[in-house]
């Protein structure tokens, strides 16, 4: 067995506030990565040179790392811990970024879909800070 799963298997992290909102917030990238660029795939999205396509893939995979390093803060591995919480944030503020670039790209219709994005991640920050202050301080 993956030794990370090993170490998440004595956990229920799909119970964690932030988790759930960072699995929320992959999947909303992912449809809007679809609505925006018409359905292309990941791999034509990360091999495009379309700057949009470019942003939409910077999305996707930040989507997945940000689910990735709370899952790795949560494990047993405390010497680690700081460091991947410390990578949520820079994920977070990341997305954010993106989704800034990206509604100046769009017409009116596209950019309330990215308010709702934006929305989404004022959430995640607000989860974040709670997050980051128990496991700092409570493992």
């Amino acid at each position: 067995m993956n030794p990370i799963k090993e170490e998440l298997s004595t956990k229920n992290i799909t119970q964690l506030p932030i988790y759930r909102k960072a699995i929320d917030i992959f999947k909303l990238n992912r449809s809007i990565a679809a609505y925006i660029s018409n359905n292309k795939s990941v791999l034509k999205l990360h091999t495009s040179t379309n700057p949009i396509d470019r942003q939409l893939n910077h999305l996707i995979g930040q989507g997945m790392k940000l689910i990735e390093h709370i899952a790795l803060a949560e494990s047993k591995d405390i010497s680690s811990r700081s460091e991947h919480i410390s990578n949520v944030e820079c994920i977070v503020y990341a997305m954010e970024h993106h989704y800034t670039i990206l509604g100046k790209s769009f017409p009116r219709k596209e950019s309330r879909i990215l308010k709702v994005l934006r929305s989404e991640i004022e959430s995640l920050k607000q989860l974040y800070w709670n997050w980051a202050k128990r496991s700092r301080y409570h493992k």
